[in-house]
């Protein structure tokens, strides 16, 4: 059995160079249990692997199939380095706990936030 999931995960720890105690951390998870999720001898909740997906800058989607659609979905597309200062920010502990919470929220309740965020950046 292919263990692309834990590929992809591997794949994206090291592009951006995060360890996995500390993509753990992260992401709430036994770091034991990462582990053998890697090697493909264990699985993820969804819960779960939302929350590994949050901490690594990438959609489960693209954890799961490990690639970006043809309609170039930015969504699945692994953040890279080319913004030191987006990837400084999105690998802070206390940013990654801020996810986790508005990965929580409803549809309706994510747009409020977003919308808040924008008028943020105007300001």
């Amino acid at each position: 059995m292919e263990n692309r999931l834990g590929r992809n995960i591997y794949r994206v720890m090291s592009a951006r160079r995060i360890k996995l105690s500390k993509l753990a951390r992260l992401a709430d998870i036994d770091s034991g249990q990462l582990c053998r999720v890697m090697k493909g001898e264990a699985s993820l909740s969804i819960t779960s692997l939302e929350r590994v997906a949050a901490a690594l800058g990438v959609s489960a989607g693209f954890l799961l199939d490990g690639e970006v659609p043809e309609n170039g979905d930015t969504a699945n597309r692994p953040l890279n380095d080319s913004n030191p200062e987006l990837f400084k920010l999105l690998s802070d502990p206390d940013i990654a706990i801020c996810l986790r919470a508005l990965g929580k929220l409803s549809e309706s309740d994510k747009r409020t936030v977003a919308k808040v965020i924008l008028r943020f950046a105007q300001d």
